[in-house]
């Protein structure tokens, strides 16, 4: 994503706000005024790792240094424990589930109280990241969303590239792509205004698909990165009885693979018969015999021209553009070609 494109704007927005505090842990990525610094917004996604590990590690060290855990901070897993309660508290109503909790209860065993302090000063810092980062993203989203899919030219769901994320203006109706958070915000809010980490996607890849899978813990592809397009990999095959699959799957990296499972990109392509049928149709009704008969009556015609003619929305596809075009591509090289 063309990131640097946006910094006045940006700059715009952050500037309006009024940043009362930070927690110093974080001061690597925020000034002393709170208001985050240009290494958070325009951070590549190949450093959205280090970022967390980071924040948790600097998390432990400040909660340490407040000595209000001294008997539980010496449990071996009193780390995971910060990192896991961070993650887990619900963004919305502060609650942690009990399973979580019992999940380190030789930690509680140790003291009660400590624990249900942790607990409650993890929560308030949540929220205190919460209601900065995701309100600034509200604005840039607002503000952005639809600059972010136009500019760089997003017209297809990148999760998927099969479902169109336009943005349609009519009156006073706006109807905008979802702008997906790669890393969840819910659970990692101070990634919520990376520019990185927003996705314009469709509501099936968003929302029914991905929900909050961890992508941090579950590594994916990014699709806006370009030596990370699947699409640009994948060969899709078919059988006698219409059955599409994607060729030579046993190949695939094991991050691949994970990708494709979360968007069902096998299941929803195979779906799709009516590209199958159009292109064996027309290779039907445009066989040697009648290719022959045009260049007759036609002979200024070549044997090219017409393949062109026939099957232009197969040989000059525009992958930006047109949804699912590696299974158009594949299929129709498979069959006509």
């Amino acid at each position: 994503m063309q990131t640097k494109l946006y910094i006045q704007d940006i700059n715009q927005i952050l500037n309006k706000k009024t940043y009362l505090s930070t927690y110093s842990f974080f001061s690597d990525y925020e000034e002393t005024t709170g208001k985050p610094k240009d290494n958070l917004i325009y951070l590549d996604y190949s450093k959205f790792d280090e970022v967390i590990l980071y924040f948790f590690n600097r998390l432990v060290d400040y909660l340490k240094g407040t000595g209000n855990y001294t008997n539980i901070q010496r449990h071996r897993d009193f780390e995971k424990c910060v990192e896991d309660f961070f993650v887990a508290t619900a963004i919305s109503s502060g609650n942690l589930s009990q399973s979580l909790k019992d999940k380190y209860s030789d930690i509680y065993i140790i003291n009660n109280s400590e624990f249900n302090n942790l607990i409650e000063e993890i929560k308030n810092i949540k929220f205190f990241f919460k209601d900065k980062y995701i309100n600034l993203y509200d604005s840039i989203r607002n503000k952005l969303g639809e600059k972010l899919q136009q500019e760089n030219e997003i017209f297809l769901c990148p999760y998927c590239q099969r479902n169109y994320v336009n943005v349609i203006q009519e009156n006073s109706i706006t109807i905008k792509p979802d702008l997906d958070h790669f890393y969840p915000k819910a659970k990692y809010p101070f990634l919520a205004i990376t520019l990185e980490n927003l996705i314009p996607s469709c509501q099936v890849c968003n929302s029914r698909l991905k929900k909050e899978i961890d992508f941090y813990k579950i590594k994916h592809l990014h699709p806006l990165k370009p030596t990370e397009n699947i699409f640009k990999k994948l060969d899709f095959l078919y059988l006698g009885n219409k059955n599409i699959y994607i060729k030579d799957k046993s190949t695939l990296s094991d991050k691949e693979k994970q990708y494709l499972k979360t968007f069902r990109i096998e299941e929803i392509y195979s779906s799709h018969i009516e590209i199958l049928d159009d292109i064996l149709e027309k290779n039907k009704k445009y066989n040697y015999v009648k290719k022959h008969h045009i260049l007759k009556t036609c002979p200024s015609m070549s044997m090219r021209t017409i393949k062109e003619l026939v099957f232009h929305e197969y040989i000059n596809i525009d992958d930006k553009k047109v949804p699912m075009s590696s299974l158009r591509k594949s299929l129709f090289k498979q069959i006509v070609n």
